[in-house]
Protein backbone atom coordinates (compact mmCIF):
# COMPACT_ATOMS: atom_id res chain seq x y z
CA UNK A 1 0.00 0.00 0.00
CA UNK A 2 1.14 3.22 -0.63
CA UNK A 3 0.06 6.39 1.16
CA UNK A 4 0.63 9.99 0.36
CA UNK A 5 -0.34 13.48 2.56
CA UNK A 6 -0.22 17.28 1.66
CA UNK A 7 -1.84 20.34 2.43
CA UNK A 8 -5.12 19.33 0.54
CA UNK A 9 -5.50 15.71 0.83
CA UNK A 10 -4.87 12.30 1.90
CA UNK A 11 -4.43 9.98 -0.49
CA UNK A 12 -3.96 5.99 -0.08
CA UNK A 13 -3.62 2.85 -3.38
CA UNK A 14 -3.80 -0.50 -3.02
CA UNK A 15 -3.08 -3.24 -5.09
CA UNK A 16 -5.50 -5.96 -5.59
CA UNK A 17 -3.48 -8.29 -4.41
CA UNK A 18 -3.11 -6.70 -1.73
CA UNK A 19 -6.92 -5.50 -1.07
CA UNK A 20 -7.74 -9.19 -1.45
CA UNK A 21 -5.65 -10.01 1.32
CA UNK A 22 -6.87 -6.72 3.43
CA UNK A 23 -10.22 -7.99 2.71
CA UNK A 24 -9.55 -11.55 3.94
CA UNK A 25 -8.28 -10.10 7.37
CA UNK A 26 -11.32 -7.33 7.54
CA UNK A 27 -13.63 -10.47 7.33
CA UNK A 28 -11.79 -12.74 9.06
CA UNK A 29 -12.97 -15.30 6.09
CA UNK A 30 -11.79 -16.31 2.83
CA UNK A 31 -13.30 -14.48 0.55
CA UNK A 32 -14.82 -16.05 -1.89
CA UNK A 33 -15.28 -14.31 -5.08
CA UNK A 34 -12.53 -13.70 -8.47
CA UNK A 35 -13.49 -9.88 -8.58
CA UNK A 36 -10.58 -8.26 -6.79
CA UNK A 37 -11.87 -4.95 -7.57
CA UNK A 38 -14.77 -5.52 -5.80
CA UNK A 39 -11.90 -6.36 -3.06
CA UNK A 40 -10.31 -3.72 -3.67
CA UNK A 41 -13.19 -0.96 -3.27
CA UNK A 42 -14.03 -2.12 0.08
CA UNK A 43 -10.86 -2.82 1.21
CA UNK A 44 -9.33 0.32 0.65
CA UNK A 45 -12.04 2.04 1.66
CA UNK A 46 -12.04 0.19 5.31
CA UNK A 47 -8.35 0.33 5.73
CA UNK A 48 -8.08 3.92 4.92
CA UNK A 49 -10.24 5.02 7.41
CA UNK A 50 -8.83 2.68 10.02
CA UNK A 51 -4.97 4.64 8.76
CA UNK A 52 -7.08 7.82 9.45
CA UNK A 53 -8.58 7.18 12.79
CA UNK A 54 -5.41 5.72 13.80
CA UNK A 55 -3.16 8.55 12.22
CA UNK A 56 -5.23 10.92 13.79
CA UNK A 57 -6.69 9.39 17.11
CA UNK A 58 -3.88 7.69 18.26
CA UNK A 59 -5.70 4.48 18.04
CA UNK A 60 -7.07 1.88 15.32
CA UNK A 61 -10.93 1.04 16.57
CA UNK A 62 -13.03 -0.46 14.42
CA UNK A 63 -14.19 1.17 10.95
CA UNK A 64 -16.86 3.24 11.79
CA UNK A 65 -20.25 3.33 10.67
CA UNK A 66 -20.38 4.89 7.09
CA UNK A 67 -24.15 6.62 6.16
CA UNK A 68 -25.62 7.42 2.80
CA UNK A 69 -26.65 11.06 1.76
CA UNK A 70 -29.02 12.14 -1.13
CA UNK A 71 -27.47 10.40 -4.16
CA UNK A 72 -25.41 8.00 -2.68
CA UNK A 73 -22.73 9.95 -1.83
CA UNK A 74 -20.92 8.12 1.50
CA UNK A 75 -20.27 9.53 4.86
CA UNK A 76 -19.23 9.21 8.60
CA UNK A 77 -22.12 10.64 10.59
CA UNK A 78 -19.61 10.60 13.25
CA UNK A 79 -16.69 12.68 11.47
CA UNK A 80 -18.98 15.23 9.96
CA UNK A 81 -15.58 17.10 8.41
CA UNK A 82 -14.04 13.80 7.03
CA UNK A 83 -14.72 13.82 3.51
CA UNK A 84 -13.51 10.81 1.60
CA UNK A 85 -13.95 8.79 -1.76
CA UNK A 86 -13.06 5.73 -2.91
CA UNK A 87 -12.68 4.03 -6.44
CA UNK A 88 -11.17 0.82 -8.25
CA UNK A 89 -10.25 0.17 -11.71
CA UNK A 90 -8.06 -3.27 -13.33
CA UNK A 91 -5.72 -3.97 -10.20
CA UNK A 92 -5.47 -0.61 -8.19
CA UNK A 93 -7.91 1.01 -5.49
CA UNK A 94 -7.61 4.65 -4.44
CA UNK A 95 -8.92 6.30 -1.53
CA UNK A 96 -8.50 10.24 -0.46
CA UNK A 97 -9.77 11.85 2.56
CA UNK A 98 -9.67 15.58 2.57
CA UNK A 99 -10.67 18.29 5.76
CA UNK A 100 -11.17 21.11 3.82
CA UNK A 101 -14.70 19.76 1.97
CA UNK A 102 -16.06 17.28 -0.20
CA UNK A 103 -13.64 14.98 -1.97
CA UNK A 104 -13.83 12.50 -5.11
CA UNK A 105 -11.29 10.60 -6.28
CA UNK A 106 -10.88 8.09 -9.57
CA UNK A 107 -8.50 5.68 -10.74
CA UNK A 108 -8.99 4.47 -14.38
CA UNK A 109 -6.59 1.91 -16.36
CA UNK A 110 -5.72 3.70 -19.31
CA UNK A 111 -8.65 2.71 -21.99
CA UNK A 112 -9.07 3.31 -26.02
CA UNK A 113 -10.72 6.63 -26.96
CA UNK A 114 -14.28 6.98 -26.94
CA UNK A 115 -15.39 9.31 -29.38
CA UNK A 116 -19.40 9.70 -28.33
CA UNK A 117 -18.79 9.77 -24.79
CA UNK A 118 -16.02 12.43 -25.38
CA UNK A 119 -19.11 14.48 -26.96
CA UNK A 120 -21.94 13.30 -24.31
CA UNK A 121 -19.47 14.03 -21.43
CA UNK A 122 -16.55 16.18 -21.38
CA UNK A 123 -16.74 20.37 -21.17
CA UNK A 124 -15.98 22.20 -24.39
CA UNK A 125 -12.42 22.78 -24.00
CA UNK A 126 -11.29 19.28 -23.29
CA UNK A 127 -13.26 18.16 -26.54
CA UNK A 128 -10.70 20.78 -28.29
CA UNK A 129 -7.62 19.42 -26.66
CA UNK A 130 -8.34 15.64 -27.62
CA UNK A 131 -9.37 16.69 -30.66
CA UNK A 132 -6.07 18.18 -31.51
CA UNK A 133 -3.98 15.53 -29.82
CA UNK A 134 -1.55 12.90 -31.48
CA UNK A 135 -3.18 9.51 -32.27
CA UNK A 136 -0.78 8.30 -29.68
CA UNK A 137 -1.38 10.64 -27.08
CA UNK A 138 -5.27 10.29 -27.41
CA UNK A 139 -5.93 7.16 -25.47
CA UNK A 140 -3.97 8.63 -22.17
CA UNK A 141 -5.55 12.06 -22.43
CA UNK A 142 -9.21 10.86 -23.13
CA UNK A 143 -8.82 8.55 -19.19
CA UNK A 144 -7.50 11.64 -18.00
CA UNK A 145 -10.95 13.80 -18.54
CA UNK A 146 -12.59 10.85 -17.74
CA UNK A 147 -10.88 10.55 -14.15
CA UNK A 148 -12.08 14.53 -13.90
CA UNK A 149 -15.03 13.54 -14.73
CA UNK A 150 -15.93 10.67 -12.43
CA UNK A 151 -13.90 12.46 -9.55
CA UNK A 152 -16.34 15.89 -10.11
CA UNK A 153 -19.36 13.48 -10.08
CA UNK A 154 -18.25 11.70 -6.79
CA UNK A 155 -18.03 15.86 -4.94
CA UNK A 156 -20.94 16.23 -5.80
CA UNK A 157 -23.19 13.54 -5.92
CA UNK A 158 -24.67 11.19 -8.30
CA UNK A 159 -24.09 8.30 -10.97
CA UNK A 160 -22.64 9.10 -14.24
CA UNK A 161 -23.55 10.89 -16.88
CA UNK A 162 -25.71 12.89 -14.71
CA UNK A 163 -24.66 16.36 -15.54
CA UNK A 164 -24.85 17.27 -18.91
CA UNK A 165 -21.49 18.81 -20.48
CA UNK A 166 -22.69 22.48 -19.31
CA UNK A 167 -23.36 21.49 -15.85
CA UNK A 168 -20.58 19.46 -15.30
CA UNK A 169 -18.35 22.37 -16.85
CA UNK A 170 -19.67 24.74 -13.92
CA UNK A 171 -19.11 21.81 -11.61
CA UNK A 172 -15.75 21.44 -12.97
CA UNK A 173 -15.35 25.09 -11.94
CA UNK A 174 -16.68 24.71 -8.40
CA UNK A 175 -13.28 22.35 -7.59
CA UNK A 176 -9.98 22.30 -7.39
CA UNK A 177 -8.40 19.69 -9.49
CA UNK A 178 -5.08 17.24 -8.37
CA UNK A 179 -3.60 15.03 -10.56
CA UNK A 180 -1.01 12.85 -8.31
CA UNK A 181 1.26 10.24 -9.79
CA UNK A 182 -0.53 6.96 -10.98
CA UNK A 183 0.89 3.54 -11.88
CA UNK A 184 2.07 3.22 -14.83
CA UNK A 185 -1.06 2.59 -16.99
CA UNK A 186 -3.03 4.25 -15.05
CA UNK A 187 -4.66 7.55 -14.54
CA UNK A 188 -5.22 9.24 -10.76
CA UNK A 189 -7.61 12.13 -10.06
CA UNK A 190 -8.85 13.85 -6.97
CA UNK A 191 -11.23 16.85 -7.06
CA UNK A 192 -12.14 18.78 -3.73
CA UNK A 193 -15.63 21.08 -3.45
CA UNK A 194 -13.42 24.27 -3.67
CA UNK A 195 -12.78 27.13 -6.10
CA UNK A 196 -10.01 26.46 -8.37
CA UNK A 197 -7.10 29.31 -8.23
Amino acid sequence: MFISENSFFSLALLRADEADAEAFALRGDPLHTTDLSLAGRQAAGALFLRYYQARFQGDAPDVPAVDFIKKGKPVLPDFPDFHYSISHSGEWAAAASSGLGPIGVDIQKISRFDARVMKKCFAADDIALLEEAEETEKDALFTRFWTEYEAVLKVFGGGLLSLSKDSYADARDNVTLFHPDAPEGYALCVAIGMPQT
